[in-house]
């Protein structure tokens, strides 16, 4: 049984509110737009439907939306609201693919061919300014996910290496700073200075 940390006895109420609830309220005033190119993953069905009938991003899911949309019927998903992209049939689509040639003096059908899929054809939104973020690594290993977002969007001028961390929350802990914990560079730095 999970125990809030509202609910342990040693809580004291305060206006206390999570790092989580603190997120959903920042992104509640500001919803910004996610593209997820494995937009027919049901996991990730599930999480855009959520996050958009709560009102905490405008999701973009990337892929055939016959197949997106049947899969949401069958699993019983509401996916009204929803922007769905078919990165083959986009009318973006030859324009990312001349911004991305363009950039690397490469042949088009280098172009076509990359940005068909919805990796890098969603790291392209970013780039582009039609997302504000992409979320991805479920179907895909963080290497390639890393390995297109760097491609494709940059690391800024200053950065020369990619980072990664993750926050946990752990209700009722007293260590870390407040109950969190930070783990950085799990995944992304093999070797961090």
């Amino acid at each position: 049984m999970a125990i809030h940390a509202r609910d342990h006895p040693s809580f004291k109420w305060s206006g206390y509110m999570t790092v989580l609830e603190q997120f959903a309220r920042k992104a509640k005033n500001n919803p910004r737009s996610i593209v997820y190119p494995e937009g027919d993953n049901p996991v990730i069905l599930k999480a855009a439907a959520r996050l958009f009938s709560e009102g905490l991003a405008k999701p973009v899911l990337l892929g055939e939306p016959e197949k997106i949309n049947r899969l949401a019927q069958e699993t019983g998903l509401d996916l009204n609201g929803l922007q769905i992209v078919n990165p083959q049939t986009s009318d973006r689509l030859e324009d990312y693919i001349t911004s991305y040639c363009a950039a690397r003096n490469m042949p088009p059908r280098i172009g076509q061919r990359l940005m068909n899929q919805p990796l890098y054809f969603g790291a392209m939104m970013v780039k582009q300014g039609h997302a504000d973020c992409m979320v991805a690594g479920i179907n895909h290993p963080t290497e390639e996910v890393i390995m297109v977002s760097e491609l494709i969007i940059g690391l800024q001028p200053d950065i020369s290496v990619v980072s990664s961390f993750f926050l946990m929350q752990i209700p009722a802990y007293s260590g870390g700073e407040n109950g969190l914990l930070v783990f950085a560079d799990p995944a992304v730095n093999p070797d961090p200075d």
